[in-house]
């Protein structure tokens, strides 16, 4: 839905809010996920998400979001060092970043100590496997730990 294939379906979803981490094509109707802003790949019908006036070297990341090397896309940390590259730059795979050592966040915790990827801290033990190899999802390290939820925590 909201893809723009009926002028019915157009009007529906120009009442429609976008939540906390999508946001409002400049069509009116269609929402994509605030990551995929400024990705290099028009996710909008319309491509405002690509827009040279919004994807300006320096913008300012949404909340809970970290630029990319290049300085302009915005990614969510969890995004960095997952295996799957998500800035156009490849930089949040970068090796120099996604070491044995890395440090994350306050917030989160690393899904292993040989995976570097940061999970928010109430992601672990929730039912729902985020890292590469579900280690947050480990019975052994669920054990001691309170069981999580599925809510983004940059919206409480």
């Amino acid at each position: 839905m909201c893809n723009g294939e009926s002028e019915d379906e157009q009007q529906v979803c120009k009442t429609r809010s976008c939540g906390d981490i999508m946001s409002k094509c400049d069509n009116g109707y269609q929402c994509v996920f605030n990551f995929m802003k400024c990705d290099g790949y028009a996710d909008c019908l319309d491509g405002s998400d690509e827009n040279p006036d919004l994807c300006i070297e320096n913008r300012i990341c949404p909340v809970g979001m970290v630029k990319c090397r290049n300085n302009v896309q915005c990614i969510y940390e969890m995004q960095f060092c997952s295996g799957f590259p998500d800035c156009s730059d490849d930089s949040d795979e970068n090796s120099n970043i996604c070491t044995k050592d890395r440090v994350c966040p306050t917030g989160m915790s690393r899904c292993s100590e040989n995976n570097p990827m940061c999970l928010y801290n109430s992601w672990f033990c929730n039912n729902q496997p985020e890292c590469i190899h579900n280690e947050d999802e480990n019975p052994s390290s669920c054990f001691n730990r309170p069981k999580g939820s599925k809510i983004f925590p940059w919206l409480t």
